[in-house]
């Protein structure tokens, strides 16, 4: 992690790491199960005296730092291909790394169960706003509580013989294909189509065409 972290701008990723990083959303689970499970069992301690259970908390915060390492290189690699918005990937991938080193931090001081159970605790709450911006770049704002808000009501599209070509025949295709990532909440590369201001902008990489530029 360290070593991506110094020579990142000097890095060109090859396609197996690349495959390697798309992994990154099917991994983060292992972390976030494993940590939750492992913080409810030191709250839950009394229940669970016996002669394995440290060595039960031990054996799942191994498993926490180490599939919370893997889980972050691959977000690391996954954000070398730069289709995520900039503020929000920062702040995604700074606070999946404090988690991941965070985690390792907790076996330093798995024997001290006082010390522990609130530095759990703290990861709990680091994880979640880890997942919280990851989920904000993956899903767009407010995933979760959205199905609750009252739902802007949607406009019936007429067609007459004074219907731009746009409007007719390529905002439609826009809507049912792309609005769901190019929106002004979740602008996926810095790109918005739901408005010809947004697509005369472009993204990250510019214009999306240049007047007059057939190439």
């Amino acid at each position: 992690i360290a070593f991506v972290l110094v020579f990142e701008n000097r890095i060109e990723l090859p396609g197996a790491l690349q495959a390697f990083g798309r992994l990154h959303p099917l991994l983060l689970h292992l972390p976030i199960g494993l940590l939750l499970v492992t913080v409810v069992l030191l709250y839950a301690r009394r229940y669970f005296e016996g002669k394995g259970f440290d060595e039960l908390v031990s054996l799942l915060l191994h498993f926490t730092a180490v599939t919370a390492s893997f889980t972050t290189i691959m977000g690391l690699f996954l954000s070398f291909e730069g289709s995520f918005s900039a503020d929000e990937m920062r702040l995604h991938k700074w606070l999946g790394i404090g988690l991941s080193f965070f985690c390792w931090g907790l076996l330093s001081v798995q024997h001290k169960v006082t010390i522990l159970k609130p530095m759990g605790l703290a990861a709990v709450v680091l994880l979640v706003a880890t997942g919280h911006y990851g989920a904000t770049l993956t899903h767009g704002e407010n995933f979760v509580f959205a199905p609750l808000e009252a739902e802007e009501p949607r406009v019936a599209r007429i067609i007459t013989d004074s219907t731009e070509v746009f409007m007719a025949a390529v905002d439609p295709i826009l809507e049912s294909k792309c609005y769901g990532c190019h929106n002004p909440k979740k602008a996926k590369g810095g790109l918005v189509l739901t408005s010809l201001e947004g697509i005369r902008k472009g993204g990250k990489d510019g214009p999306l065409w240049v007047a007059s530029d057939a190439s």
